[in-house]
């Protein structure tokens, strides 16, 4: 499968976009619409470079995520999965609940589990974050469209 447009504009409204570099809530440089790749302090990039960071990080991602999904998902379901691991990482949905009980086929489980995502580790603990809460509603309530 593939990303599909819906999926991009969901990274997009959660992920927002800046032209230039800053440190996120971990203190890891960011650019772009969430870009981490090769981000550097004071750096700068066009909306058009932004767009590209985000089509060619969501390239490679789809090419791992098929690789680990082993259960036929609607392209909603696809979509939701998608926005979960460019936010967690895809080693982090890769090891996740989520997946877990989709290749299990069990989708209410799965998209119970998307919520499990919702905490940011500061100071070295979880910390509930109501932002990243949002998110995964967000999420799955398109994957369970």
């Amino acid at each position: 499968m593939d990303i599909s447009e819906k999926g991009i504009d969901l990274i997009k409204k959660w992920e927002g976009c800046k032209l230039e570099s800053y440190q996120d809530q971990k203190g890891i440089w960011t650019i772009g619409i969430g870009s981490i790749d090769n981000v550097v302090p004071d750096m700068k990039i066009t909306l058009e470079e932004a767009i590209m960071r985000l089509k060619t990080h969501c390239s490679g991602m789809v090419i791992e995520l098929n690789k680990y999904i082993k259960a036929p998902l609607n392209q909603n379901q696809f979509d939701a999965v998608c926005s979960l691991a460019y936010n967690i990482g895809v080693n982090g949905f890769r090891n996740s609940t989520c997946l877990k009980k989709i290749n299990e086929r069990d989708f209410d489980g799965a998209a119970h589990a998307i919520l499990m995502w919702d905490k940011i580790k500061v100071g070295g603990k979880m910390i509930y974050n109501q932002g990243l809460h949002n998110r995964r509603l967000d999420e799955q309530m398109l994957f369970l469209s």
